[in-house]
């Protein structure tokens, strides 16, 4: 069991990683509208910034702190969404990652970061039959090498080293893909 947790941790490391207004008078309104609009995605650029250099730096609840107020700037993006659950996640509130993956994910569908983030979500949570269910349900818009990995860490590691294989043996192969495929054979006790 403390194998497998170490394991986890490893793997879920790897893993890791405005409208305007206008009036018919002066302009002098939509001049302002503006002006606070542009002010404002700069703020949003400056969380994201922030939340992704403490994601890096693996401060999670400065990250968390960073995505929240994103969140609350710009609750309808989904990146931003997907961006909180990655920083819920590396924090260790994996109930909350899960949250707010799903969230990111009834906004779109095709977040890949959301996805895997809330199959991470589930594995850390013990639930690794939903885990594969949500792997198997965005399949699509995952790399095979992150996929096979969750795969693993959720409990399949045989199907999640044959997933990784392919991508981890072809001639572009990244050292992730061949790093994650180590960590799914290790998985299933495959030194």
């Amino acid at each position: 069991m403390l194998r497998s947790r170490a394991l986890f941790s490893v793997g879920a490391s790897a893993l890791l990683l405005g409208a305007g207004c206008s009036t018919s008078g002066s302009g002098d309104l939509a001049v302002a509208s503006d002006a606070a609009g542009a002010r404002s995605q700069s703020r949003i650029d400056k969380l994201v910034n922030k939340a992704e250099v403490a994601i890096a730096e693996h401060r999670g609840s400065a990250a968390v702190k960073y995505a929240e107020q994103l969140v609350a700037l710009s609750p309808s993006d989904p990146a931003h969404r997907a961006l909180l659950a990655h920083a819920y996640l590396q924090a260790g509130r994996f109930a909350s990652a899960a949250q707010a993956a799903g969230d990111a994910l009834a906004l779109d569908p095709r977040e890949p970061r959301a996805a895997l983030d809330l199959a991470l979500a589930q594995t850390a949570l013990g639930d690794w039959s939903a885990a594969r269910a949500t792997l198997a349900t965005y399949a699509e818009v995952l790399r095979p090498a992150d996929r096979g990995l969750a795969l693993a860490l959720a409990g399949d590691p045989i199907g999640g080293a044959v997933l990784i294989g392919e991508e981890a043996r072809g001639a572009a192969a990244s050292a992730t893909a061949r790093q994650n495929l180590a960590l799914a054979l290790a998985l299933g006790g495959r030194w």
